[in-house]
């Protein structure tokens, strides 16, 4: 999330700053002056020092909480000449970013030791990434979001204090304004601009870029320094009767407890062992479709299904016809626990058989582990046919073209033979015998004539029509439970790029402490209080009568600047409809000035500006619909909806709702999930930048209604010190608020997801691991909503009105300056409360008498005229 600049008034104090500053303890020395004039109060050193004290209760609770009252050690020894009170700030930052800089080179010391030591037969310690810890899920991801709020700490003081020194630098100075003055030219105060980061030398500059480029590594990258990684289990299915005896095998002969080993990923004998011995826990139907009718199986393997034992005729155990599919790439994206499903295993759904197990519906397919090849003769219309297990597709050739082979007697006693077969997988014995009764055929004497022998086994029978499986309704399941395999991951190339950040920022930024520039403008009160302190004669000749004879007399008297004047008036007054007349008027009572309208709080921000972020809000909005779009619908089989991700869980991983292919590198996947923080730290950025406009310009106008102390960097006397981040305390709260939980609601909805698949055996499948970026379509739905609303109402505030028509400066120095012109006998103004309004029966010079203008003053004023 960007961060806006922390101000200098956020660090502790010198002694002597602090004797003005406290509350309630630190008192403020004041001068009593009139409710409604202050005119006749004068403010001098003298006369500050004699001052009673006053306690000032406005801001006690912040002050006492921010400020501590004695300064730390460290700080007492920082003492900066008059002018460069802003250098404290930008070495305190130096400090911030030094420890944040052995931090980071610390845990990057201990991730290195702990990933690239270790002999883990599980971690491959690539150069890429490196795991740190294996085990528990839980363990991991709580490791992770622990460290990630260490990172967001680390990269919020990183960013922080970069911020700050790039406001430093750009912030433009008195003796820049007053060179860009005497050009005709003009800078900005209190706000980022472009015009400000040109008019720098091309040592700021350097330093000013360098820090700009070295905080996007920061913001795609470091919470990727480390990431948990899901593990997810392959596992076999194995149908056992409800009444198997302890001293009765599973298995009928090696070549079936050899089938059996291939489907667990372990031998027959050891399963017969945790049947009886307590490995395998009883689940109830509902615990077992709770535990395996999940996304991720992180720690559960084989699965026994009990049931009756009419249904395995005369075996022992009997294997899941969807088996294959739980151990197949194709099934961990599509059918992930279709064999729960007897039917429509693609839309197989956990809803779905929670239902059948409510009605006492439930039922799964089995199969035999394998058949016998019986190769059968048997009488045809041309003579006699030979037919292999039941080859279907080969009984085509031998039957009558105009016939349906399934209507006639002959097809249907074929498929009763076969459909035996399948089910029953009888012995040579119960075939004969089967054979042998003419109730089971429509032709008694062609079921005489079939001559048969069993030559080998075969795991298959084809078949047509439906499948030749045995359904059978489950009663319990037994489940066996193994240890998790998620991983904390380190990436050591992440961690290098981040310290190599950290450390160039911690250079330059000791660079920017020597710029050696003095009295720098971080805020529109810092530049007022200058102007009203030294008045600017450039923009003197800026104050123009309401009449053209005055505007006349003004250009001939002051010809010399009328060229100057002129540009700044078409460049940046006009351009914002603004009049001459707003800031000068006549004196004659009956002449009264053009009222103009109240300005709105948008029009405190560029055109450009709002230009800007209005582009990549709707572009933002763009992108998530279609990704929206897309993301919702068919998946493998599957559909992506609102209902099936929320099933999986509010910004859970899903196995289908990912993007992208499934062979991304890390960086590839880092890059894609955190680009969105980007935008949205660039919207964040934008957006303070112009809610900070609207309410320090709000904050200015109000001068024309309330005389108070001005708002500057360092304050003195009256003067008051600048809010932290320029945001009163009810917009920062809510604005805040917003942009994190839209940060968090984009890392649920766009993520970085590394799965690891194991097999049945407990080895990785690389092939079929996966490193991608997932999203949730329910996260992201959220998103949108709050991000929505949020943009709503920021623009809704924009359409506030100012409470008075005062003309808004608009950050540019020359309408600052030329605002500030107090009357010749105004002394020390600037310490003092001051308003803004006409002076009454003031005069400039000797050619310019009987003028009424506007400027900041302590001095009594003519408030200006209220218009709706």
């Amino acid at each position: 999330m960007a961060i806006e600049p922390f101000t200098d008034n956020m660090l502790p104090q010198d002694a002597a700053d602090n004797k003005q500053l406290q509350c309630p303890k630190m008192q403020q020395r004041t001068l009593t002056e009139p409710s409604t004039d202050s005119s006749d109060t004068e403010v001098t050193s003298d006369a500050l020092e004699k001052a009673p004290l006053q306690r000032d209760r406005r801001f006690c609770w912040f002050q006492n909480r921010t400020r501590p009252s004695t300064p730390l050690p460290w700080m007492k020894r920082m003492h900066f000449p008059e002018g460069e009170e802003w250098v404290k700030g930008v070495v305190f930052s130096t400090r911030w970013v030094g420890l944040v800089l052995i931090i980071n080179v610390i845990l990057f010391i201990v991730a290195v030791v702990m990933g690239y030591s270790g002999s883990r037969s599980s971690n491959d310690k690539s150069t890429m990434s490196t795991a740190i810890y294996d085990g528990r899920c839980s363990v991991s991801g709580g490791w992770a979001t622990g460290l990630h709020a260490l990172i967001n700490i680390l990269s919020t003081a990183l960013l922080a204090t970069s911020s700050y020194t790039m406001q430093c630098l750009s912030a433009p100075s008195r003796e820049d304004i007053d060179k860009a003055h005497a050009k005709g030219e003009w800078l900005d105060v209190g706000t980022f601009s472009y015009r400000n980061v040109a008019a720098m030398d091309i040592r700021r500059k350097v330093i000013w870029l360098v820090l700009l480029l070295t905080s996007i590594p920061i913001h795609l990258m470091y919470n990727s320094v480390v990431f948990s990684s899901m593990a997810t289990n392959l596992y076999g299915i194995v149908f056992i009767p409800d009444d198997l005896g302890i001293n009765e095998p599973i298995y009928a002969d090696n070549r079936t407890a050899g089938l059996i080993g291939d489907a667990l990923g372990y031998r027959a004998q050891e399963l017969q062992m945790e049947i009886f011995n307590g490995t395998l826990r009883n689940l109830t139907l509902q615990d077992c479709v709770d535990a395996y009718a999940v996304e991720y199986n992180t720690h559960r393997k084989t699965l026994v299904l009990v049931a009756d034992r009419k249904y395995f005729r005369n075996f022992s155990s009997l294997r899941s016809y969807y088996e294959d599919s739980s151990q197949s790439y194709y099934a961990y994206n599509s059918y992930r626990y279709s064999w729960m499903c007897s039917e429509h295993p693609p839309s197989c759904t956990k809803d779905g058989v929670m239902g059948l197990i409510d009605q006492s519906q439930w039922t799964v397919f089995a199969q035999h582990w394998e058949y016998r090849n019986w190769i059968f003769d048997a009488p045809a219309w041309d003579g006699t046919m030979r037919i292999f297990s039941c080859q279907y597709n080969e009984l085509g050739a031998v039957y009558d073209k105009n016939l349906d082979p399934m209507e006639t007697s002959l097809g249907n006693d074929l498929k009763t033979l076969c459909y035996y077969v399948a089910l029953q997988n009888p012995n040579q014995e119960q075939l004969d015998a089967y054979l042998s009764t003419p109730a089971h055929w429509r032709n008694g004497s062609w079921a005489s004539q079939v001559s048969y022998r069993w030559e080998n086994y075969t795991r298959y029978i084809a078949g047509v029509g439906p499948a030749p499986v045995i359904n059978i309704p489950i009663s319990h399941c037994m489940s066996k439970e193994v240890d998790e395999r998620c991983q904390l991951l380190f990436s050591l190339p992440i961690g290098l790029v981040v310290i190599m950040c950290n450390v160039i920022k911690l250079v330059f930024i000791c660079l920017a402490v020597n710029t050696k520039r003095k009295e720098i403008f971080l805020t529109v009160g810092d530049a007022i209080a200058s102007f009203l302190a030294e008045p600017d004669p450039a923009t003197r000749h800026l104050l123009y009568v309401q009449s053209q004879v005055d505007v006349d007399r003004c250009s001939q008297e002051h010809m010399s600047m009328g060229r100057r004047v002129t540009s700044w008036v078409s460049r940046n007054l006009c351009s914002h409809g603004r009049t001459r007349s707003s800031f000068l008027i006549a004196t004659d009572s009956s002449s009264r000035p053009i009222p103009s309208r109240r300005k709105r709080w948008y029009q405190a921000a560029s055109p450009e500006h709002w230009t800007i972020l209005l582009f990549i809000i709707i572009s933002s909005f763009t992108a998530s619909t279609i990704l929206f779009y897309i993301g919702s619908g068919t998946r493998y089989h599957n559909e992506v909806t609102l209902k099936t991700s929320w099933e999986v869980g509010f910004g859970k991983p899903s196995s289908v709702a990912m993007i992208g292919q499934a062979a991304q590198s890390v960086m590839q996947a880092v890059l894609l999930s955190n680009t969105p923080q980007l935008l949205l730290s660039i919207i964040y950025f934008l957006s303070n930048s112009i809610l900070t406009n609207m309410l320090v310009a709000a904050e200015y106008n109000d001068y024309a209604i309330h005389r108070k102390p001005l708002r500057v960097s360092w304050p003195r006397a009256q003067q008051r010190s600048t809010r932290y981040l320029s945001l009163p305390y009810r917009y920062r709260g809510p604005f805040v608020v917003v942009a994190v939980a839209l940060h968090w609601l984009i890392s649920q909805s766009l993520f970085f997801l590394q799965v690891r698949v194991f097999d049945i055996d407990g080895t990785v499948i690389d092939r079929w691991s996966t490193t991608r970026c997932g999203y949730s379509l329910v996260a992201l739905l959220t998103t949108i909503i709050v991000g929505a609303i949020a943009t709503i109402a920021f623009l809704v505030l924009g359409l506030r009105k100012y409470k008075s028509n005062m003309p808004l400066p608009l950050y540019s120095s020359v309408e600052i300056s030329a605002a500030c012109h107090p009357p010749q006998d105004d002394k020390d103004s600037a310490l003092k409360p001051v308003m803004w309004g006409a002076v009454a029966e003031s005069k400039l010079d000797q050619s310019l008498t009987e003028l009424r203008y506007y400027t900041f003053t302590s001095k009594e004023v003519i408030p200006p005229d209220h218009c709706s």
